[in-house]
């Protein structure tokens, strides 16, 4: 009976040992997984651009701001001809231009975004868009970076997508130094 009492405390130990490492295997895939999600979106909008002949976007559904893509989501949509003078692009977010709409990632991750502008006129990449052109290249940017967060806001265990002007698009591990900001 004593040796069953020990080997049940030696049991307990390692497993409230193990279950922290667990928590943070289980975040990283997650993030790992909204990486991925949003990687694709982004790939999937600079194809659409270059097929359709028009600039088609990644926009965060909150808004604007560097801090909106995680929490609503975001949708690929294609550009929206606005009758002008001048005439122009817009991304509204009508159902007949729209290509994809992504859900939010779950409670506690997010994205933050980094846009380096260019000047440009019309609908271009922003702190909560992300624009490509009908070659595919950014419209509007000479680059942009998203952070992709988990809840305890590790940069180390955080990954980061980089886009280049060129539209070409990459994500790696450890988000730490990244223009984004932190989440």
């Amino acid at each position: 009976m004593v040796e069953l009492l020990v080997a049940i405390g030696i049991a307990a130990i390692l497993v409230s040992l193990a279950l922290p490492s667990f928590r943070q295997i289980s975040m990283k895939m997650k993030v790992t997984a909204n990486t991925n999600t949003l990687l694709g979106a982004i790939i999937m909008a600079r194809a659409e651009a270059v097929k359709r002949g028009v600039p088609v976007a990644v926009v965060a559904n909150a808004g604007a701001s560097a801090t909106a893509w995680g929490i609503t989501g975001w949708y690929v949509q294609a550009g929206n001809p606005v009758a002008g003078p001048p005439a122009s692009i817009a991304f509204t977010g009508g159902a007949t231009y729209l290509l994809r709409n992504y859900a939010g990632l779950g409670a506690g991750y997010g994205v933050t975004s980094n846009v380096t502008a260019t000047p440009c006129s019309g609908a271009c990449t922003s702190a909560g868009q992300i624009v490509f052109d009908s070659t595919g290249a950014l419209l509007g940017a000479s680059g942009a970076t998203l952070n992709v967060c988990q809840p305890d806001q590790n940069p180390a265990l955080e990954n980061r997508i980089v886009i280049q002007a060129t539209g070409e698009a990459g994500s790696f591990a450890n988000a730490t130094g990244s223009p984004a900001p932190a989440c």
